[in-house]
């Protein structure tokens, strides 16, 4: 076998599935059984010559060599996506993964309830509760909900969530929503005639949208979320935000101002890993709120996982001068139970980690 006999084996192990590393099923003891498997293919064939002459067994030992070089970058490059399959499942395994649904930024988030009712029951599972029917199309609104999302808290052992996707250290942003009020809301009021073309928005707003406005759902660019944010929700406040231009410029501009996180972190609110078990009272999110923009009623979304009460979502009520104020009809808690402790979660992924997947990454750069 010569070295281009296991450049192409190598090959074709990528090429024989539909998936980009097949071997990732079922983790990095494939890597480990083909490599052994194409050693001791290469040994025994060694073993199994007869003997030759000083110039035969020479040129045996050359071919080999090579077959040995060979073998041992693709050693190499599959422990290099081996832990590249570590990164990625880190949050599987150490946070349990997860996203959200108007929870986090996919349809599962999209469809949850606004019904004000709390129970002090905590849920078990973020399944979307039937939503309340939208207002038509001519009705108007009364204020704007600014929904800013955090991706640990909505993702934790939620399936929905692509762990592919780059995790945030901020909150960031799941929409700005027209409402008449919080059991009443527009949406889709262009109909079918809704056209979005990410393209025609500028390339630095685009850039920027990616960093503060994405989505963690499997399957779902985070084009294919700003499209449905504009269509749902821009199109019913087109007469204080024309363009999708205006409404995602203005949107991140409240981000911007709200500096949910900076807030929080002054208050010495900060997010930790699940393993520290850190805990918070809902109050002292309100707190925060009541300080930093004079408002008593806002918005709260959690969820409840093996016991635990995770926030993953904090609304702000925006009238039309595109003001901070408090959201009508009192404080909204979706799942949100003030009994019970709130989980602020942390990625899982550690500063080692990713130091180690750069590392390697360099060191195959150079070996390849």
């Amino acid at each position: 076998m010569s070295l281009q006999h296991v450049a192409c084996l190598q090959y074709s192990c990528f090429q024989k599935s539909e998936e980009p590393f097949p071997f990732m099923k079922v983790g990095h003891f494939t890597s480990i059984s083909f490599l052994k498997v194409s050693f001791s293919f290469s040994t025994s064939k060694v073993q199994s010559f007869p003997a030759q002459n000083s110039s035969q067994s020479s040129g045996i030992n050359a071919e080999y060599g090579d077959i040995f070089i060979a073998t041992s970058f693709v050693m190499l490059k599959l422990i290099f996506f081996s832990l590249v399959l570590v990164r990625a499942s880190s949050d599987v395994a150490l946070q349990s993964s997860s996203t959200y649904g108007e929870v986090t930024t996919s349809e599962a988030l999209h469809k949850i309830t606004r019904t004000p009712a709390v129970s002090d029951t905590p849920a078990v599972s973020i399944t979307p509760a039937v939503s309340a029917t939208p207002a038509v199309s001519t009705q108007s609104y009364n204020y704007l909900d600014l929904m800013l999302q955090w991706r640990e808290g909505a993702c934790y052992q939620n399936n929905a969530c692509s762990c592919t996707h780059e995790s945030s250290s901020n909150w960031t942003i799941h929409g700005l929503w027209p409402t008449v009020n919080y059991t009443n809301w527009l949406e889709f009021c262009a109909g079918n005639d809704c056209t979005f073309d990410v393209e025609k928005l500028k390339e630095t707003l685009r850039k920027e949208l990616e960093v503060k406005w994405p989505t963690f759902m499997k399957g779902k660019g985070s084009s294919d979320f700003w499209k449905h944010e504009y269509c749902k929700h821009a199109t019913c406040c087109k007469d204080i935000l024309p363009t999708a231009e205006d409404y995602f410029t203005k949107t991140i501009n409240l981000s911007d101002t709200a500096d949910l996180t900076g807030k929080l972190a002054s208050s010495n609110i900060t997010a930790s890993a699940m393993k520290k078990n850190k805990t918070y009272n809902l109050t002292e999110f309100q707190k925060v709120l009541k300080t930093s923009f004079s408002v008593d009623e806002a918005r709260y979304f959690c969820r409840h996982v093996d016991g635990k009460q995770l926030l993953y979502q904090i609304g702000l009520c925006v009238n039309k001068w595109f003001e901070i104020v408090d959201c009508p009809g009192g404080q909204y808690k979706h799942g949100c139970n003030e009994s019970l402790p709130v989980y602020y979660l942390s990625s899982s992924v550690g500063v080692v980690g990713n130091s180690l997947l750069v590392f390697f990454m360099v060191l195959m750069s150079i070996l390849i």
